[in-house]
């Protein structure tokens, strides 16, 4: 309480932005549910504390045609958020969006010219401290890819390469001064021990085209090589375009998952999917892996791109309208440098040190997914503005931002409905962590009703706990669990029609209400039904049709079981189950001679991959199967 009474009201936003930018990228880079809700109210909290510093003034900043297009932004992603028919999946991206402004204005209004280093040396601490970590989980936990405090190498990588341009450029300044050599020996140590060849190839880049405005002819030679070498040796990201055939399990090429990208922004091109929807949506646009162990075991939940997800999940104009407003950024950012020559030397080599950094984040962005992770959203917000504060050029216009008669009440609204929309989804998921497998069903159930109370939109939580009514009924048998069961996955599926997972499970509750003491036909076709949507959402999992294989066989219809069994084999040629039972229908239809081929080529999969190591559940499944019972050669003497 002594350092806040002690704090210059007028400053004390100033203090708690660069408190954010200190904890962004911890706690999983700002991945985690607990971190995401420290970041979000820290900016309330900064929010809060500049209009009450303000109420008495009326600070303003120079007009910019990039407010415009900011705003233009704004309102699509409204838009696409109302349509979102996941409210709570789009929601963590609205408050990201809403957050990443706030920040942008905030450090607009509370940063001087004079006063920008002290974000920027906090920024290239933050960077160190990540190269720290790298090298400990590298070289003393022997992690192949070092994460730093991030959930991925990547994540990771983009962080340390976009906060590298400020650091080089203090080296290049002050190299009299021995800490910067170890400050930017500790920022590349992070970004190799991360592994990540997109990430070492925009160092270099950026790294050349500063060493070339700041004249240092050895560093540039030097630099030049370090390309050379890159480009001759190992290439990851050519293994990621083009695998070879020995690929690993669960290998996705990144064509096919541009090739996904683009199909899905060419059906919803207008205005796109819904904001958050991607991942949903990604399971009918996947590409089989040709030679693996499972073919789709696993869909690319993101566009591993941001410009494509933007444009997959807001439409095209809203991608065009973002393109455009990074066009004109770097259009007018090359004015203002042009100026700057005739009024502050200082703050031109600044907005060159900035400029490279916007420029490294958003080339990332171009090779993976980086700004999802909320600490290099916010950096980059925070560079942009940083950037702008050094705007020496004359103001045409001037916007205001708080006034006490005008914005008093909205401000306290919109104040509080950020908080309570950032804490709600954090209990929710308190609850729902607290559930574990080998705990008690009713313990899950309790916890699990809880984090419905707290966050009744998440259609997640409503099928977990379908899940605990339905393991509730294997254990007792009482179908009140079940009826429980099926309704809370009626209502996981209405809050998010677009998961074919939750037709799946509303599709198992009506099979198992059948299989139950009730045998009422209805519910096969409810089931069926429910089965058919999901294949809708996701026609590559072998799963969906294999049920359907399974209610056709009960409902006597055994060339349709036959055909839905054939279909989930041709996904995933592994499946020995569904072999198994592919040849119980051949054989009840007459036709031995195909069933016999079937129980041959169990035995020949199951002898291929009897040393293979089995790294999911999902492959689990697949070849999870018993052979040693059937007799193979009375098998072929009865097709015979």
């Amino acid at each position: 309480m002594f350092f806040l009474v002690q704090v210059d009201r007028y400053n004390l936003a100033r203090y708690l932005l660069i408190l954010l930018l200190a904890v962004a990228p911890l706690g999983c880079g700002g991945t985690g549910h607990f971190s995401l809700m420290i970041i979000e109210l820290l900016i309330a909290a900064a929010f809060l504390a500049f209009w009450l510093a303000n109420l008495s003034r009326q600070p303003k900043i120079h007009a910019s045609r990039l407010d415009l297009f900011l705003f233009l932004f704004l309102v699509m992603v409204f838009i696409s958020f109302a349509r979102a028919p996941a409210k709570h999946d789009a929601l963590a991206g609205l408050l990201l969006i809403l957050g990443c402004l706030a920040v942008y204005y905030l450090t607009l209004f509370n940063f001087s010219r004079s006063a920008i280093r002290g974000p920027a040396i906090v920024l290239i601490l933050s960077a160190c401290l990540q190269g720290v970590v790298g090298l400990f989980q590298s070289r003393l936990l022997g992690i192949e890819q070092a994460t730093g405090t991030f959930s991925n190498p990547s994540f990771y990588a983009s962080f340390l390469v976009a906060i590298f341009p400020l650091a080089l450029g203090e080296f290049l300044i002050s190299r009299s001064n021995p800490l910067w050599y170890l400050v930017n020996t500790l920022i590349l140590v992070g970004i190799l021990v991360s592994r990540s060849l997109a990430g070492a190839l925009i160092l270099v880049l950026i790294s050349l085209f500063l060493i070339c405005f700041f004249r240092q002819k050895k560093l540039f030679v030097g630099f030049l090589l370090l390309a050379a070498a890159l480009a001759i040796g190992p290439n990851s990201v050519r293994e990621k375009l083009f695998p070879p055939e020995e690929a690993k399990l669960y290998a996705r090429t990144r064509i096919s998952i541009v090739k996904s990208a683009l199909a899905m922004i060419r059906d919803h091109w207008p205005m796109g999917v819904g904001l958050g929807q991607y991942r949903y949506l990604s399971t009918a646009y996947s590409f089989p892996v040709e030679g693996a162990l499972a073919r789709y075991a696993k869909v690319g939940a993101c566009a591993h791109n941001e410009y494509l997800q933007l444009g997959a999940e807001i439409g095209l104009f809203g991608l065009g309208l973002v393109l455009l407003a990074i066009v004109w950024f770097f259009f007018d950012a090359a004015a203002q440098i042009k100026i700057q020559r005739f009024l502050s030397p200082v703050n031109k080599r600044s907005q060159v040190l900035i400029l490279a950094a916007i420029l490294a984040a958003l080339l990332y962005a171009l090779v993976d997914f980086s700004l999802h992770v909320p600490a290099n959203a916010l950096l980059l917000a925070t560079l942009a503005a940083l950037f702008r504060t050094l705007d020496e050029r004359p103001a045409k216009g001037s916007l205001c931002f708080i006034s006490r008669n005008l914005y008093q009440a909205p401000i306290a609204l919109i104040l509080l409905g950020y908080t309570m929309a950032s804490v709600r989804p954090f209990v929710g998921y308190y609850f729902f962590r607290k559930v574990k497998p080998e705990q008690k069903t009713a313990q899950n159930i309790n916890f699990l009703k809880k984090a419905v109370a707290v966050d009744p939109l998440c259609a997640g939580y409503h099928s977990a706990l379908a899940w605990a009514y339905l393991s509730k009924y294997g254990e007792s048998r009482n179908i009140i669990w079940l009826l429980k069961g099926v309704h809370q996955a009626e209502t996981a599926e209405k809050l998010n029609p677009n998961d074919y997972q939750f037709p799946r499970t509303l599709g198992d509750g009506y099979y198992n209400l059948y299989c139950s003491v009730l045998k009422d036909s209805s519910y096969l076709i409810y089931a069926s039904e429910e089965y058919l949507k999901a294949v809708r959402l996701a026609p590559y999992d072998y799963r969906l049709y294999s049920r359907l294989s399974s209610i056709a066989y009960l409902q006597g219809r055994l060339s349709q079981a036959l055909w839905y069994m054939s279909k989930a084999v041709w996904l995933e040629p592994n499946y020995l189950k569904g072999r198994y039972q592919l040849a119980s229908i051949k054989k009840k239809l007459g036709d031995r001679t195909g069933a016999a081929k079937e129980y041959e080529k169990i035995r020949q999969i199951s002898d291929q991959h009897l040393e293979d190591k089995v790294t999911s559940e999902y492959e689990a499944e697949l070849i999870d199967f018993d052979y040693s019972w059937l007799d193979f050669d009375s098998m072929d003497k009865e097709a015979i």
